[in-house]
């Protein structure tokens, strides 16, 4: 069935002013609760100054390890605890925002979880061939058993495999995606058709570990091919759930969960600055002629067992390699 998808359900430059509006020094810098958050939370549990809640593992000097092995560990234990592949929904609005998914002959994602985003473009391009790769073991485990039980007739049509962009050498990803598809007969033209970042970019370090990591997911593009992205947002609501114990100071807008993954919210400044610097051209229209240039996408999500809407804001766009 063809998904509906809205991405217009509020204004996001009046949410901002909410937030700024209410942002109180007392909880460490950040906005104050909004009344969906705190009928989520509860008023005395929602980033508080003297909350009980114990902040994030550290290591021996007590803060979160932020580097890019230090993250894999820690997506690792997740992916390993929730190992049955269901954590995270398929993502059928994808096609929807990335109709380009549906023409394309080869796709490479990069943080593939447990294949919340490779199944749905494996069941609506069935000329796709789907390369997946992820910085833990655990997640590429998950994402073939999803696929091998939830699309067995396309499971020949993927290939996950283990692989952190920000610590590879330089074209050491494309070297290794140029392998697998020609090895599986692909014919490709230097480089995947278009490949798919969505909700990776949030948990990689910030700085220079981000920097690498876009460049060696960009060097895996073919001349002329896409990335796309769909990332958490600034004010997104669960920025606005985290505590003052788990802000980090290494970059603005940059949370450590309680199991020590990291979670960041963009703004569209700085991913149209993070892409333009990895060399790709931002798409400006869609095939329908209506502009659709990088944006937040703000949805109403409900909690229908408080009756209460929560805002969602995330950061999406389209960006081509230059041929």
């Amino acid at each position: 069935a063809r998904v509906t998808y809205f991405e217009r359900d509020f204004d996001f430059d009046d949410h901002a002013r909410e937030v700024e509006e209410t942002w109180d020094p007392a909880v460490g810098g950040g906005p104050a609760p909004s009344p969906s958050v705190t009928a989520l939370d509860g008023a005395a549990t929602v980033g508080r100054v003297g909350t009980n809640r114990r902040g994030p593992p550290g290591d021996e000097d007590g803060a979160t390890p932020t580097t890019s092995e230090a993250q894999a560990r820690a997506w690792d234990d997740f992916h390993g605890t929730h190992d049955s592949g269901v954590f995270f929904k398929e993502r059928r609005y994808l096609l929807a925002e990335f109709p380009a998914l549906l023409e394309v002959g080869c796709v490479l994602e990069v943080g593939c979880g447990s294949g919340s985003s490779a199944l749905p473009v494996l069941a609506a391009n069935p000329s796709a061939t789907v390369l997946a790769c992820d910085w833990s073991a655990n997640a590429v485990r998950c994402a073939e058993r999803a696929v091998a039980s939830r699309a067995p007739d396309d499971a020949h049509r993927f290939e996950a495999f283990v692989c952190d962009p920000s610590t590879s050498a330089r074209g050491a990803l494309a070297a290794e995606v140029d392998r697998r598809l020609e090895r599986r007969g692909v014919i490709h033209r230097g480089g995947v058709d278009a490949a798919l970042l969505v909700f990776v970019l949030s948990a990689v370090p910030p700085g220079t570990t981000t920097v690498a990591f876009l460049r060696r997911c960009v060097e895996a593009v073919r001349p002329g091919g896409l990335v796309c992205f769909r990332d958490y947002g600034a004010y997104d609501l669960p920025m606005l759930r985290f505590p003052p114990s788990q802000r980090l100071l290494i970059a603005d807008r940059t949370y450590a969960r309680m199991d020590g993954t990291l979670a960041r919210f963009f703004t569209v400044d700085e991913v149209r600055t993070m892409f333009r610097e990895a060399g790709l051209v931002e798409e400006g229209a869609g095939g329908d002629g209506e502009a659709t240039p990088v944006r937040y996408c703000c949805v109403h999500n409900e909690n229908k067992r408080k009756g209460i809407l929560m805002k969602r804001v995330f950061v999406h766009g389209v960006w081509r390699k230059p041929a």
